[in-house]
Parts: C-alpha cells; sequence; structure tokens
C-alpha cells in the first residue's frame, strides 16, 4: 500500500514482516526467553502462533485440547489484519 511498485513492495514485506516474523517466532530463540520489545514482536507475529502449533501436531501429535489458545490467537491476529488493512486499503475508482 505505501509503496510505489511491486519489486518495492516485495523488499518492503521482506524485510518488515518476513525478517522479524522468523527471528521473533521461536524457531531460534523461545519467545518465553524473550524481553521488552522483542517479546511483544514474538507476541504480534502470527508465525509464533503457526509454528507452536505446527510443532505440536507434527512431533508431539498434541490435540485440539491443548493447541486451542495458539489456533485462537492466530485467528484473532487474522481478524485484526485482515480490518486493519481493509481500512488502510485505498478505493479504486472504476
Amino acid at each position: 500500500m505505501f509503496a510505489t511498485s511491486q519489486t518495492a513492495a516485495i523488499f518492503a514485506a521482506a524485510i518488515i514482516a518476513i525478517l522479524p516474523a522468523v527471528q521473533f517466532s521461536g524457531m531460534f530463540v523461545p519467545v518465553s526467553s524473550l524481553t521488552g520489545g522483542a517479546w511483544l514482536a514474538g507476541k504480534i507475529f502470527p508465525s509464533t502462533y503457526f509454528q507452536s502449533i505446527s510443532v505440536g501436531t507434527f512431533t508431539k501429535a498434541l490435540g485440539l485440547a491443548v493447541l486451542w489458545p495458539s489456533i485462537v490467537a492466530l485467528a484473532v491476529i487474522a481478524i485484526v489484519y485482515f480490518v486493519v488493512s481493509a481500512a488502510l486499503l485505498k478505493k479504486q475508482e472504476a
């Protein structure tokens, strides 16, 4: 939405979203050991919850009874991101 070209948008998405999402998702450092702004970043990226669901499902064979908090958090983040993106999207004239 802020970029002038598709190439700029792809690079901006990689720098602004993908890199922090991987860094703070718990893949390299557990989210429970993060403090301050890093903890907050770990909590607002959906990859944190998606990773806990994936690891719990495929490696630990956990069921819905254990994973439901992460599923609810992922759904809430998806709804918030959708509402914010719809509100910020410019209307196009036909």
